[in-house]
């Protein structure tokens, strides 16, 4: 068997992390889903990158001020975890060849970010043949992918990538204490609840801010650069204690972390702002595959019957994206189709393109703005533009993170999967969002003491401009 008959790979069309994925290849992982035909590729008009491109990676991370939220969970799957394959040597050699190759073809930064990628086809040989188990090589493999440090290109084993099967399709349940939560300079914010999840029941309140866990103070995990999440998350039932200040009052909730359904955390949510008629919908990703269907779920159970509309704000300012056609799709909720913007690689460019015929009729000609901040990244920064774009929407906020790097899916027959950079994302205007964002048409400064409609003053903005 030579080092490309078991793992050659045909290549497909984009998505995002924006995500995109290559045409022969059936199964769909986390952020993916077939954004256009193998057709119709179309040549770049202007240089394919811009002149910053290969400095893109290493100044990404840095861009976004404070992580996407995440629940506070870990993924327990609905079906059984894939089995490691047993690999001959051989097949080993094989399958890492394959995967070199794939970033030394079509990797978007043409030099590796300063990695000798030429050299690392052969510099891994004698660990891979030493590695004690294909876990073990799964690691190493994942040690060569993570030498690129662009943090989004990452290598899934098959167990990685089955449980990101199981969250984009909603199939997960999850174990821990059921919050979402928002890193402040004083502390960390509650800023979701899971209905009847163990931080509920315990008596916790969105917008609770955690001060101590196990009594060890928040500030002792940043001083220390420790990842705080940890501390929280643990087996179910084990107790964590929580200390939060809510307004004047220091409160302390011992919780029991428990199993959590997988909708407890739901990506759309929407309500119609009190005292007026416009609707505040939020979109805390574009990574679940039926998002579409469950705006349109949101928006309709958030308009009171009789009643319609006036304006809409969309709130992305904590998107870290997800994938393209989702992100697609819920533009064309609103703007009745066209082209965003498009997709450049080292090799081609595509277009990304809202297909007509879906728009929301109570949503068709009414006033919209989107609020953006450095937390929107990738698929959130592209809707922005679109929204921008194809529907004159107006931005508020702060300039986005400027990341879109785009990553395309390869999988391999024993189920791991390559996600890889391969294009940048280019607006209408022929200009590049990486290391620069997407800029607001109106600038508010963000107050982190305001943590609902009433008193935050982006939504309030957009509000005032909607009303004009």
């Amino acid at each position: 068997m030579d080092s490309h008959s078991a793992y050659t790979l045909s290549r497909t069309t984009p998505f995002s992390h924006a995500c995109l994925r290559r045409c022969g290849i059936s199964i769909v992982f986390f952020w993916a889903l077939l954004l256009t035909s193998c057709s119709g590729r179309v040549t770049p008009t202007a240089s394919p990158l811009p002149a910053t491109a290969t400095s893109v990676a290493s100044t990404a991370t840095q861009l976004v001020a404070r992580p996407t939220p995440v629940p506070t969970i870990g993924v327990v799957d609905s079906a059984p975890s894939p089995t490691y394959t047993r690999f001959t040597g051989l097949e080993r050699r094989q399958l890492f060849h394959a995967i070199w190759k794939v970033v030394h073809d079509n990797y978007v930064y043409q030099d590796y970010n300063g990695v000798d990628w030429a050299a690392a086809e052969h510099s891994y040989d004698a660990r891979i043949a030493a590695a004690p188990s294909t876990e073990a090589f799964y690691d190493i493999v994942r040690e060569a992918i993570d030498s690129l440090a662009d943090d989004h290109t990452r290598f899934d084993s098959p167990q990685d990538a089955a449980s990101d099967e199981a969250v984009y399709t909603g199939t997960a349940g999850y174990a821990g204490i059921g919050v979402m939560l928002r890193d402040l300079s004083n502390g960390i914010l509650i800023i979701r609840v899971a209905r009847n999840g163990p931080a509920a029941l315990a008596g916790v309140h969105v917008y609770d801010r955690i001060t101590a866990i196990d009594g060890r103070p928040v500030a002792d995990f940043e001083a220390k650069n420790e990842d705080y999440g940890s501390a929280i998350r643990g087996l179910m039932g084990t107790t964590v204690t929580l200390s939060v200040t809510r307004g004047r009052q220091t409160l302390e909730f011992p919780i029991v972390r428990n199993a959590i359904s997988g909708d407890a955390f739901p990506e759309a949510v929407a309500m119609t702002i009190p005292g007026t008629t416009v609707q505040l919908l939020s979109i805390d990703s574009f990574n679940r595959e039926n998002l579409r269907a469950l705006v349109i779920t949101a928006l309709q159970d958030s308009t009171p019957q009789g009643s319609f509309p006036t304006g809409l704000i969309i709130d992305v300012r904590e998107n870290g994206g997800g994938s393209v056609e989702a992100m697609t799709q819920i533009i064309g909720l609103f703007a009745d189709g066209g082209i965003l913007g498009e997709v450049v690689g080292r090799h081609d460019a595509e277009p990304i393109t809202v297909e007509a015929g879906h728009v929301l009729p109570l949503y068709a000609d009414i006033p919209i703005a989107v609020l953006i901040s450095e937390g929107s990244v990738s698929a959130a920064e592209m809707f922005a533009s679109g929204m921008h774009s194809l529907r004159n929407a107006t931005l508020v906020g702060h300039t986005t993170a400027g990341n879109t790097e785009n990553l395309y899916p390869y999988d391999f027959e024993d189920g791991s999967v390559l996600w890889l950079a391969e294009v940048l994302f280019r607006q209408n205007d022929g200009s590049y969002v990486d290391n620069i964002g997407v800029s607001p048409d109106i600038t508010v400064p963000e107050n982190p003491d305001a943590y609902d409609a009433s008193n935050d003053p982006v939504i309030q903005a957009a509000l005032q401009n909607l009303n004009h």
